[in-house]
């Protein structure tokens, strides 16, 4: 079923309203639902089942679709365990990221790190960089580049929410695995520059892998 009757249901301007009101809401609850399914952090390749059965029960229950899983395979990367000395509250590594461990003097940086001109006459040679989410926050891949070429170890991203946001890869989706990101990336609560700056060392570690599992999509079913 189309949603489109769902919204014009009760006819005239009021009853379109009504339907978008009620559009947004269903809009709303899918997306706490999502974020729930998939701890807050997001969904990576090889552990979708819990969203994909999310979105699945509401297209059925909601819209009115019927559907099916389908499954696939996929190189999925894995994250064995991270850290970071001094430690923060959370921290959220970036998909894609290669395992290793870094050390070097914190450089907090000034502007936008997905923009080249924040970055002009930095020397960020062995230096761990501390900077602001871009305002665009999938920009972040944008930063992770402009931070490797300008020498640093490593670039930690301070922020409100604990996204775990792709930095390598393809832009879309895909089945294989991608580029890795340079230099490990890592989403870090505001004000942990602070407390680097006073230890004058940052440690990042990063424990990953690739290994190959079943994921899974929704494919809607024909009635007729």
């Amino acid at each position: 079923m189309s949603p489109l009757p769902l919204l014009l249901a009760g006819g005239g301007s009021s009853g379109l309203v009504r339907g978008w009101g009620g559009l947004a809401g269903d809009a709303l609850r899918l997306y706490s639902a999502l974020k729930g399914a998939s701890g807050w952090l997001g969904v990576r390749a090889g552990g979708s089942r819990g969203a994909v059965e999310v979105v699945r029960a509401f297209l059925e229950e909601s819209l009115g679709v019927s559907s099916r899983l389908h499954e696939f395979w996929v190189d999925a990367w894995v994250l064995r365990s991270s850290g970071l000395d001094p430690a923060a509250s959370w921290h959220s590594v970036g998909p894609y990221v290669l395992g290793g461990d870094v050390e070097g003097r914190p450089l907090v940086l000034e502007g936008d790190p997905s923009h080249a001109s924040s970055w002009r006459g930095v020397d960020a040679g062995g230096r761990v960089v501390i900077a602001r989410a871009p305002g665009v926050v999938d920009d972040l891949k944008a930063a992770a580049l402009l931070a490797a070429e300008a020498g640093a170890e490593a670039l930690l991203v301070e922020s409100r929410d604990p996204r775990v946001i792709v930095t390598g890869g393809d832009w879309g989706y895909s089945v294989s695995a991608g580029s890795p990101t340079p230099i490990p990336v890592v989403v870090v609560p505001l004000g942990y520059s602070r407390r680097a700056e006073e230890a004058g060392v940052v440690m990042v570690w990063v424990d990953a892998c690739v290994e190959r599992r079943r994921d899974y999509n929704v494919v809607a079913v024909d009635g007729g």
